[in-house]
């Protein structure tokens, strides 16, 4: 039912656990990623290491576990930058995004039959610059997930001049369509 009592029949909500995306940076400053073959897409996605959350499992222990599993890297200083809602509209999940600083190998990568997984780190302005041209690309949560990474230094500084220097940086460039 909607919030306006108008009855929506029959409306189908996905109900899928809550998971995780875990920006890992090495004390290099490298951004610790994975490809990886993604039946929907058909295709194998450059990602950030991320997995469902277990029931009864806390979301920064599901964080430090996939990292672990996927990449074999662990430790470092942990922080979650975000927690929202994937698709309001159809699911009922959440997702938590963990900055993890200073992450190192700590053994081989652990992955689930059926995956195959490639681990590989990228200096983070390599990346941004990779996803900025257009010649990397990320599925939407691990843009939020970066963007969620950038927010507090965005934040902090004047909004209106932001705002301008971005739509400057994006008129720059030539139009689509």
């Amino acid at each position: 039912m909607a919030a306006d009592g108008t009855v929506i029949d029959p409306y189908h909500v996905v109900e899928v656990p809550d998971w995780i995306n875990v920006l890992a940076l090495t004390p290099d400053g490298d951004v610790v990623l994975v490809r990886e073959y993604r039946h929907g897409t058909a295709e194998i996605t450059l990602e950030l290491p991320s997995g469902t959350v277990e029931p009864g499992e806390a979301p920064l222990a599901a964080a430090r576990r996939e990292l672990a599993e996927e990449t074999g890297y662990g430790g470092g200083s942990w922080r979650r930058t975000a927690w929202v809602a994937v698709n309001p509209a159809r699911q009922s999940n959440r997702v938590s995004t963990f900055l993890a600083l200073g992450v190192v190998p700590c053994g081989p990568p652990r992955t689930e039959p059926g995956e195959v997984i490639e681990t590989f780190c990228l200096p983070l302005p390599a990346l941004l610059a990779g996803l900025a041209d257009g010649s990397l690309r990320f599925h939407i949560q691990h843009l939020a997930a970066l963007c969620s990474y950038a927010l507090p230094a965005l934040a902090t500084g004047n909004g209106a001049e932001l705002g301008a220097s971005l739509s400057a940086l994006w008129l720059s460039r030539p139009e689509e369509g």
